[in-house]
């Protein structure tokens, strides 16, 4: 149902959330995105701070969000765009944040293919 206020009230809630808890939150509104396959750029460049095209996106999105070992997949990924020290500090950080990720007008993701 449009105008109802689904978007409004979860807003609302999260806001509220984040004044008791600690969360990184990525609000994307799919009917944005020129690509249904943007969205995985997205979270992507969420998690680690770099584009990357939309199908290297879901690979690594895939291993993330299934593994437990969210640092060294993290690390894999930052070590081939930094080439320091400070990398495994980084994917540690990064690894640790608890994230929120609300998908709005999803059906916009959906396509015949």
């Amino acid at each position: 149902m449009p105008g109802t206020g689904k978007t409004a009230t979860t807003m609302e809630v999260i806001k509220s959330l984040k004044k008791k808890y600690n969360f990184s939150f990525l609000p994307i509104n799919a009917m944005s995105l020129t690509n249904p396959n943007t969205v995985y750029s997205v979270i992507y460049e969420y998690i680690t701070g770099w584009k990357v095209p939309p199908a290297s996106a879901a690979l690594f999105l895939d291993d993330f969000f299934k593994k437990k070992d969210k640092a060294k997949i993290l690390m894999q990924a930052l070590q081939t765009r930094q080439k320091n020290k400070q990398v495994e500090k980084d994917a540690k950080k990064r690894a640790e944040v608890m994230r929120v990720i609300l998908v709005d007008e999803l059906d916009a993701l959906m396509t015949k293919k």
